[in-house]
């Protein structure tokens, strides 16, 4: 199986405004995001229902090793807060709990 670390952002933008992991493809894993915020609340569900259409997945790393991608998954977390990234990541940024 591989697993994908992938970010989301808006389309013609560089700030990824979340990362994850999926072994089901990377649009795939938007879609059920779609679909998993509808009429919830939260910044990432508002996010994404704001954003429907302007919203892009991309691809971080790619790896057969699921410990590999949860590290690679949290890393790349840690870099982009540490760089000044607007992530919505609830359960990484620091200050949220989740």
């Amino acid at each position: 199986m591989s697993y994908t670390v992938y970010g989301l952002r808006l389309k013609g933008d560089r700030e990824p405004r979340y990362v994850g992991i999926t072994w089901r493809g990377v649009e795939y894993r938007l879609r059920r995001h779609f679909s998993y915020s509808r009429g919830r609340t939260g910044r990432l569900s508002e996010w994404l229902n704001a954003n429907r259409d302007k919203i892009e997945p991309f691809r971080i790393a790619e790896t057969d090793d699921r410990e590999v991608a949860k590290a690679t998954e949290k890393l790349a977390i840690a870099t982009l807060i540490a760089a000044g990234q607007r992530l919505l990541n609830q359960a990484h940024v620091p200050g949220n709990a989740a």
